[in-house]
């Protein structure tokens, strides 16, 4: 490997650091028992001798050392390569993580995983690298952290020079999941095990503790009290360290900022130390289970269409507060809605601005006045000025209306200098008004104001809901009541005075359903009409609204406002205050999925994409425990009633069908007052816009990039690609060669599975595959390398090679007559009698160094030609599969079996006698090199005794040299 690593090692005198130099490729001594019929070991050394985990290798191979291994699980799927600690207490620890200040919480990780097992302990690892939640599960396969053994092993550098360290094991026992979210308070029982240099009565210094956290874990000093030194170990983000995230000490240890430190420290003190986190499954290639695949294939695989956590590379966004108010109600983009590829964005913007350099600082290099509502391109991003509205307030809401126009609803009172509060129709291209769209809104509450704060189309009706009482337009001749929330026909606007839900507290958000049967209204009201509907409605899109009967559950007993509500699939969505983000099952109305944020706000705005993946908005910053339905509870309590706990960062995901948290959507971004997001919609592309008081983002390439009220995240790959074809298996020895079609789509790599584990990948359309056996069954699939994996081909079985059988042997003993007289007829036959012929070993013949038995005459005239015979027995003719003749022309040959001729070179066709020239005169060495191969009919040999009888002819009777040898092989199954 080539590399500077360092495995820490505890020795009776306690925890040292031992700085070990590993060259070359990792060696691993095979002579454990195998654990296939093929003889194979999972001793790690390969992709297909990919162990279960690092503690299988070190069971299997007890001398192996520290270094990368490759590693595989049914739920890993594919042989990947870690760093496998073979010598701290037994060894077999894989390493998860490793750096020294800016750890990360959320469940992309951090890098890739070639770069985590690289750099392990020297300076350049400083920079910190972390599996995903995906890979750590995979290592898993599946078991809960909080199951292993061992628990989580964190090393941590105990002096600026990393030449020390110190051990904290934490046994985890609440966490069904992996989660980095450490500072959530990962409830744990702790070990901690001192630096070289202290010593206790037993050797070495440690210090238990139970009902700890991951959050902050004072480990005690010697006599366990209190602790600020480096028994302390504490992962929230707090300015007493100026935020930096790691696994920091306590006040006592001081760090600097210089670039070689392995304590670092911004204010001098609470170091963070370089750090490695290490699990320990004990997984066997024997204990897991790998899919069985019928001879058809297995099905193809594909992602759930989860947005990539970077951010898309972007200039234009929407800047300043147009009305003046700063609050959260009041944030730059508040509503989305696209037309075509133009993406909407209204809000409480000023003008929209252009930043080319993309960086969260300095001024714009383009600004444009342009208030409320604005048009960018929803592949670019790029900002539209040919659609240039005017209006005098925020816009809230916005919905594209099949005719292909644009609805605008808000608080304004005015659009392109026509009063027309609260709704208005728009040109998608200009901006105009469409006069043909004829609405009017009132609110003759006192003291309340116009606002459409939220809509929704379904099967012809556009749904409104926020702060109004009466609504006049289309076909209508007379003001209908319809109080907070109400529908109009999408044609023409005329409201539908027969459904008025009548709610007595403003509406926050409405979704009809998908089957056009329900309308989910959530906001701050307490009844619909004379019905109890606590801060959210399900009601009947019949005549009338009735109300549908619900209990929600709330997160305080004071059932506060619920800000958005939304249907994705078999889900109901409700989230809002306090920080509750709750699942219903859409038949039964039964809770399905609990989940509660802090620190920081409420969830403000919810969208799915394809039925899959729901998100939501937030102004919380730190974690979301799932499984939690009360809000009053304290984060870093060692007996938590959450479940899990994950990051989130103004917007969460999860699994529309499950409710778990998809914590691989981790975005990292900063918010004008910490509002977050306020609006999300997802693009026909899969595109998540994010709006709110965005100010900067980290990008996709990971730059910290300037961002103006919104933010574009673009979906992961999600589409399996195309199946290769036309696999075929050849085996030879141990060793399946395979090879197959390519798949059609591009900058694939190809998985190859013996039953239903994966042995090897290539981006080639052939490998081989050692360690293979007669009966083992092969597919392939074509991977994308994002989790999208294609059908496999049909089964392909390993069948052994036939062994291959000598009838006549090169270099075979023969009977032959050289004297220049024709033969007896009959001569090729297996009855001739040939007693009186000499014999000698081939090649047989003159003039070459090669030959064995030299027939050339010593006086006198040579023959032109001489005659070879050979016989041999066999016993069953059927049970030989095919034949192969391998002679040489040299100068002319014709071969006979059992008296038939069966090959012929360099002679003329038809009958030919002992005066008959050859056609050419090749030399030994050119006939040798260019032999005559027939292959011949199995059934041409009989049972007993068979004859192979050759004639040499001679091109003339003074060539140099002439020659014959022949092989004659069988196939036995």
């Amino acid at each position: 490997m080539g590399r500077q690593a360092i495995a820490f090692s505890r020795v009776a005198a306690g925890v040292a650091a031992i700085v070990t130099a590993l060259t070359g490729s990792v060696s691993c001594d095979t002579a454990a028992a195998a654990t296939s019929s093929a003889g194979w070991v999972p001793d790690g050394s390969s992709a297909e001798r990919a162990a279960a985990s690092c503690w299988e290798i070190k069971q299997v191979v007890p001398t192996a050392p520290d270094g990368v291994y490759w590693l595989v699980t049914p739920t890993l799927v594919a042989p990947q390569q870690f760093y496998c600690d073979m010598s701290v207490d037994g060894g077999g620890w894989v390493l998860v993580g490793r750096g020294r200040d800016g750890w990360l919480s959320g469940g992309d990780g951090q890098g890739t995983v070639a770069q985590v097992h690289d750099h392990v302990w020297d300076q350049t690892g400083f920079k910190p690298r972390q599996l995903s939640d995906d890979v750590i599960n995979g290592l898993l396969d599946g078991q809960a952290p909080s199951g292993l053994a061992d628990g989580v092993r964190v090393v941590r550098a105990a002096d600026r020079a990393g030449v020390t360290a110190t051990d904290v094991r934490l046994k985890l026992t609440k966490m069904p999941r992996w989660s980095w979210a450490f500072s959530a308070g990962q409830p744990a029982d702790a070990r901690l095990y001192a630096a070289s240099s202290q010593r206790d009565t037993a050797g070495r210094l440690s210090v238990s503790r139970t009902g700890v956290t991951t959050r902050d874990l004072d480990g005690g000093g010697n006599g366990n009290g209190s602790s600020n030194g480096m028994s302390r170990l504490w992962t929230y983000l707090s300015s007493t360290n100026g935020w930096v995230a790691g696994f920091n000490y306590g006040s006592s240890v001081a760090g600097t900022t210089a670039a070689d430190t392995y304590l670092y420290s911004i204010t001098g003190t609470y170091a963070t130390p370089m750090t490695q986190v290490w699990l320990r499954p004990q997984l066997t290639t024997g204990q897991v289970a790998y899919p069985s695949v019928p001879d058809s294939g297995a099905a193809a695989q594909e992602q759930a269409p989860l947005a990539e956590s970077g951010a898309l590379p972007g200039t234009w966004g929407v800047a300043g507060l147009a009305n003046g108010l700063t609050t959260e109600l009041n944030t730059e983009a508040h509503a989305f809605a696209q037309i075509g590829n133009v993406m909407y964005v209204g809000g409480n913007f000023a003008r929209v601005e252009e930043h080319a350099g993309r960086t969260p600082t300095g001024p714009a290099t383009q600004t444009v006045p342009q208030s409320y509502l604005a048009a960018f391109d929803a592949t670019t991003g790029d900002w539209i000025p040919g659609f240039r509205p005017v209006l005098d307030n925020q816009v809230n809401s916005l919905a594209a209306l099949p005719d292909g126009r644009l609805a605008v609803g808000g608080q304004f009172g005015t659009v392109n200098g026509v009063s027309q509060p609260g709704l208005v129709e728009l040109d998608p291209t200009t901006g105009e008004t469409v006069t043909g769209w004829r609405i009017r809104i009132e609110d003759r509450i006192a003291g309340e104001r116009v606002n459409v704060q939220t809509m929704d189309v379904q099967d012809g009706w556009l749904y409104l809901g926020g702060s109004f009482t009466h609504l006049t337009g289309g076909a209508s001749t007379s003001t209908v009541y319809a109080r907070k929330a109400a529908r109009v026909k999408v044609g023409d606007a005329t409201p539908d005075k027969a459904w008025n839900p009548d709610f007595n507290g403003k509406v926050q958000s409405i979704d009809a359903s998908a089957d056009g049967r329900r309308v989910y209204v959530s906001g701050y009201f307490t009844s619909s009409g004379s019905t109890s509907t606590m801060r959210v409605a399900i009601l009947s899109t019949d005549p009338g609204a009735a109300v549908v009967p619900f209990a929600p559950r709330f997160s305080v007993a004071t059932s506060p406002y619920q800000q958005a509500i939304h249907e994705a699939g078999p889900t109901l969505w409700v989230g809002g205050s306090e920080h509750s983000m709750f699942g219903y099952d859409t038949t039964t109305l039964e809770a399905t999925s609990l989940n509660v944020t802090r620190s920081g706000g409420d969830i403000q705005a919810i969208a799915d994409s394809a039925d899959t993946v729901v998100y939501a908005g937030c102004h919380c910053g730190d974690w979301a425990f799932s499984g939690q339905q009360a809000y009053s509870f304290t984060v870093g309590d060692p007996n938590p009633t959450w479940a899990e706990a994950h990051a989130i960062g103004y917007i969460g995901a999860w699994d529309d069908a499950t409710g778990a948290s998809m914590p691989a959507f981790d975005p990292i971004s900063k918010a004008r007052g910490g509002y977050g997001a306020w609006a999300l919609g997802v693009a026909a592309d899969g595109t998540l816009w994010a709006g709110g008081s965005y100010t900067s983002v980290i990008a996709r390439d990971g730059r910290d990039q300037w961002a103006g009220g919104f933010v574009r995240f673009a979906a992961r790959p999600h589409t399996a690609p195309a199946t290769p074809d036309g696999l075929t298996v050849r085996l030879t020895g141990q060793v399946a060669g395979l090879s197959w079609t390519a798949s059609t789509a591009d900058a694939v790599t190809y998985e190859v599975l013996r039953g239903g584990r994966v042995v090897a990948t290539t981006t080639r359309t052939s490998v081989d595959v050692p360690d293979s056996a007669a009966g083992d069954r092969f597919f392939v699939r074509a991977t994308d390398g994002h989790g999208n994996r294609s059908a496999t081909t049909t089964v392909a079985v390993a069948q052994a090679e036939p062994a291959v059988v000598d009838l006549v042997a090169a270099g075979s003993t023969w009977s032959y007559r050289a004297d220049g007289a024709a033969p007896a007829a009959g001569w090729q036959d297996a009855t001739f009698d040939d007693s009186t012929w000499s014999t000698g070993a081939a090649p047989l013949g003159w003039g070459s160094p090669s030959i064995a038995t030299n027939v050339d005459v010593a006086s006198g005239q040579r023959p032109i030609s001489t005659y070879y015979r050979r016989s041999f027995d066999v016993v069953d003719p059927s049970a030989l599969t095919g034949l192969t003749l391998t002679t040489r022309a040299d100068d002319g040959v014709i071969v006979y079996l059992n008296g038939r001729e069966v090959a012929r070179r360099n002679l003329r066709d038809g009958a030919i006698g002992p005066s008959t020239f050859a056609t050419a005169a090749p030399r030994t060495s050119a006939a040798v090199a260019d032999p005559l191969v027939v292959p011949l009919d199995a059934t041409a040999l009989v049972a007993g005794r068979n004859e192979v009888s050759v004639e040499v002819h001679v091109n003339f009777r003074s060539t140099k040299d002439v020659s014959m040898d022949l092989r004659l092989a069988a196939q036995s199954p």
